[in-house]
């Protein structure tokens, strides 16, 4: 039960903070967090829910329709200019609101309950709404003032046009505010992805709605292989779609949504021994985001410990050759701009003082600026806590519950973090809660 209660008081915290500092958000999200740890640790059943898991199969549905209802009450577009598009899309957001609360109605009075045919049709139609609704953003706000937006868009017209976008400077839109210069940060993964978009002269948030998408379905199929969690189809997607900020994420640009669905892709393809596609995925994943490493290392020490150094040896062996066919041209063509843009810059970046986190939460409230190399030492000191976590116990789900602790950690206690960053420990959450569930009963279908 703590593990749902956590994603609903989660989407909550964002829902009201956006990731913005605000010191009681932030206490109890880090409280949470560690109630989560220490649940895990004592009893890790306490994170999955009674036997027969009716309990977390309600509970789960109604998180569901309380995320469609609060989502359908504001739909946090900070930049929407399109005046029929923000009517289309509050119209989609209420109606899946509505749909929401239909299913809920019929799954009391119905005796199928949350399986009841016209509980599966309402929480479908509610899905459709907001994934209708997703696609609507972009085109309900054009010309959002987000630097990510205008730098992504900037570098993949320059790449298209035959130069490198790591080697240029960008506009700073934000007149010095933020105290670094702009740069092009993501690495080839998404360049190359969001350049095809481009080449069409799309706008590149249909990339990330996508992945989002997608991210659904994947949660959806995979609740399908299991008779424990087939029940949870409608629910879960539904769960995710409807996620108070996932309308503000895609109009923000930001890219996390892809990183996340290859994360889900490379563990689940681990879970269903497809060794090699897990390593194809975990690369392209690594090559997304420079913290993207996190999920795929997890995966290797899982491999190591379940079948054997040989099957490892693999893994990072086709991990490492999708790296090297992405980043190799681009470190050939100029190591410094790549490194000074994707690397330098992250190690220099200012601390964001208006982050929900705990170091913006020391300074604010004592004055106290954490030293950057003890929070290095936090990092590698959890990481390798978990990375130990996974060969003790190499199964997919102390993969999916060391991934969501260790972002969960490195978000909590980062320079600055976005509501995209928590997002992804919410979605880990989520397959964490799966995977758990199908272990735990395991009568599974393949």
């Amino acid at each position: 039960m703590v593990l749902i209660f956590s994603v609903f008081l989660g989407g909550v915290i964002l829902a009201f903070t956006h990731a913005i500092y605000q010191p009681d958000c932030l206490i109890l999200a880090v409280g949470l967090f560690f109630i989560c740890f220490l649940a895990g640790r004592v009893k890790p059943d306490a994170l999955l829910l009674s036997p027969d898991d009716s309990v977390e199969k309600n509970a789960l549905f109604v998180v569901a329709v309380l995320f469609a209802v609060l989502l359908s009450q504001d739909q946090e577009l900070l930049y929407a200019t399109v005046p029929w598009g923000v009517n289309s899309i509050r119209g989609l957001t209420s109606a899946a609101g509505l749909l929401a609360l239909i299913a809920s109605l019929a799954a009391i009075s119905c005796p199928g309950g949350i399986c009841g045919r016209w509980v599966k049709v309402s929480l479908g139609s509610a899905a459709a709404c907001l994934i209708a609704a997703r696609f609507m953003v972009p085109v309900t706000s054009p010309l959002p003032f987000i630097d990510v937006f205008w730098i992504n868009t900037w570098a993949v017209n320059d790449f298209l046009h035959g130069k490198n976008p790591y080697s240029q400077v960008y506009p700073d839109i934000y007149k010095g505010h933020y105290g670094y210069q702009p740069g092009f940060t993501y690495w080839p993964s998404y360049l190359l992805s969001a350049s095809v978009l481009g080449a069409f002269k799309l706008d590149l948030r249909f990339l990330n709605v996508l992945a989002d998408v997608s991210f659904a379905s994947l949660l959806g199929w995979y609740s399908t292989r299991s008779k424990s969690t087939i029940e949870m189809v409608w629910p879960l997607a539904l769960l995710w779609l409807a996620m108070p900020v996932s309308l503000f994420i895609i109009e923000q640009a930001w890219i996390d949504p892809l990183m996340l669905v290859l994360a889900t892709g490379s563990i689940m393809a681990f879970r269903f021994d497809r060794l090699d596609l897990a390593a194809l995925l975990g690369g392209l994943t690594m090559a997304s985001k420079q913290y993207g490493f996190i999920v795929p290392a997890l995966i290797a020490v899982g491999i190591f410990g379940s079948i054997g150094w040989k099957s490892t040896f693999r893994f990072c062996l086709i991990v490492g050759g999708i790296i090297s066919l992405l980043m190799a041209p681009f470190l050939l063509w100029d190591f410094v701009g790549f490194y000074k843009n994707t690397v330098q810059i992250l190690m220099t970046i200012p601390m964001r003082h208006d982050s929900l986190t705990m170091p913006a939460y020391l300074f604010n409230s004592f004055g106290y600026e954490v030293p950057g190399i003890l929070l290095l030492a936090c990092y590698v000191a959890v990481f390798l806590g978990c990375l130990w976590k996974v060969w003790w116990s190499p199964k997919a789900s102390s993969i999916c519950f060391a991934a969501t602790f260790c972002y969960g950690f490195l978000f909590l206690m980062g320079k600055q973090a976005s509501a995209n960053y928590y997002a992804i420990v919410l979605g880990l959450a989520l397959v964490a809660l799966l995977e758990g569930i199908q272990e735990k009963n395991q009568h599974r279908e393949f």
